[in-house]
């Protein structure tokens, strides 16, 4: 089954109920989820939706390759990261759509 739906690691992003940044001190333990709290969920075969995150130690060097796996139409899904220093280094459209193992 493929979810009509934009989706990084098989997850939808569901947007936090308050902006994160001024009110960090209020956001609960277990709020964010990524792919490996979501291992149960089984989010290859149903619809999962979540404040996705993925938790980097301060000062780390990061390399991310992003694969867009929901098949919602014919368009890139967009993408801005908000308060990082960071460069795209390289930027292509493999397909009408593509999946992690196409790509």
């Amino acid at each position: 089954m493929r979810t009509l739906t934009p989706q990084f690691n098989h997850i939808s992003m569901k947007m936090p109920s308050f902006p994160l940044l001024p009110q960090r001190a209020e956001i609960p333990d277990g709020m964010f989820c990524n792919r490996e709290t979501m291992a149960d969920e089984n989010c290859e075969d149903s619809y999962c939706e979540c404040t996705h995150g993925i938790e980097v130690p301060l000062n780390a060097v990061v390399e991310m390759v992003f694969v867009d796996e929901g098949f919602a139409y014919d368009a890139n899904h967009p993408l801005h990261l908000h308060g990082h220093a960071f460069r795209v280094v390289a930027m292509e459209r493999v397909g009408q759509n593509v999946t992690v193992e196409e790509a």
